[in-house]
Formats: C-alpha cells, sequence, structure tokens
C-alpha cells in the first residue's frame, strides 16, 4: 500500500459547507497520518504518509504535489522529511518526554513583574500590567507561588493607577485568580 501526502483547502471546505477542523475531516473519512502541518498562508493542512485513503474523497482534499524537500521551511525539518521518508515519527516520541507544563517549576525574583502567560494576576488596563511585581523570591508550579523566603509577601502592589499622557491617573483593578500561596508565615500581598 502506497502512502500519500494530502492537502486539505480550508478555503475549499468552507465553500462545501464543511466548518469541522481539517483533522478531524480525515478522522471522520478513516484517514491514518503521520504528521500534519498547518499552512496559514494557503489556508490548508498538510498530512503527511496518509493510510486508508478512500478513492473518492472530497474536492477541497487533494494529493500534495511539491517534493519533501521543499517543505523544509514550509512547517517541516530537515529530521521531519528523514523520519517521513523512514515512516516514523521521532519527534512525537522526544515531545513525549517533554514534562507537562503544570511540573515545571519556574523561579522568579523580588521586583520581576508577574508574567501574563502565568495567568495569575490580572489588571484591568492591560498597560497596567507593570505594577504587580513578585514582593520576594518566588517558585513557581502550576497554580503555587511558593515563598523561598518566609520574611516576604508573594506581590507586590503598587499605587493603584497609571499616569495618562494628558497627566491624570487612571486607576486599574486587579484580579488574582486560583492563587495558591505556600509559605511558613502568613503573608501574601503588600500594597503600597
Amino acid at each position: 500500500m502506497t502512502k500519500k501526502h494530502l492537502v486539505l483547502d480550508l478555503y475549499g471546505a468552507a465553500l462545501a459547507g464543511d466548518s469541522r477542523h481539517a483533522q478531524a475531516v480525515m478522522k471522520d473519512l478513516g484517514i491514518t497520518y503521520q504528521k500534519s502541518v498547518p499552512q496559514s498562508l494557503f489556508d490548508s493542512w498538510w498530512f503527511f504518509n496518509c493510510e486508508n485513503v478512500p478513492d473518492d474523497f472530497p474536492d477541497w482534499i487533494t494529493e500534495l504535489k511539491a517534493e519533501l524537500d521543499a517543505c523544509i521551511g514550509h512547517g517541516l525539518t530537515a529530521e521531519d522529511v528523514e523520519d517521513i521518508r523512514a515512516g516514523h515519527n521521532r519527534v512525537v516520541a522526544r515531545a513525549n518526554l517533554e514534562p507537562p507544563r503544570s511540573l515545571i517549576t519556574e523561579r522568579f525574583y523580588k521586583g520581576q513583574i508577574v508574567p501574563r502567560r502565568l495567568r495569575m494576576a490580572m489588571t484591568s488596563d492591560k498597560k497596567g500590567a507593570h505594577l504587580i511585581t513578585f514582593g520576594g523570591s518566588v517558585e513557581v508550579n502550576g497554580r503555587t507561588v511558593e515563598l523561598l523566603n518566609a520574611d516576604s509577601c508573594a506581590f507586590n502592589i503598587a499605587n493603584g493607577g497609571r499616569r495618562m499622557n494628558n497627566g491624570t491617573y487612571k486607576k486599574v483593578g486587579f484580579s488574582f485568580m486560583n492563587v495558591h500561596i505556600k509559605s511558613s508565615k502568613a503573608t501574601g500581598f503588600l500594597i503600597g
């Protein structure tokens, strides 16, 4: 059985009235594949080493005409191309060894701004994010903030406003969502 490389045209699918995700379409058609790559520039998905390809499938799914080497830099690395030619996927095996995001511990120090990506401390004004900093050295693991120095606080909240271009101050609201603070003392916030 020969394996095919397929292109699913998202624009063609939308015109045909199909709004399913590209990978869901392949699953529903019974097509299995080794690797899929979204192509935002072409409004399509590329599927490599497809098996169980039916004889009749929608017009908006076609066979990839480009050579594999031409796909390097367009969602594939040279290592990916080797894997596709060999028929195995070592990239997925390597990704499975990486610990889940919640098991990664990050260390932050006093005065560092609480990154937005942590989704712990949010401000009502996007430009007011610099007003929330860590109050001391902390380790963040998932939703838990552990104080490394028991005499410090977890978060520092600066004066609750931000100076505008016209000289006035705009109040900024703060919210902390589902944050767990571990410390030997009961300290959490310092509002200054």
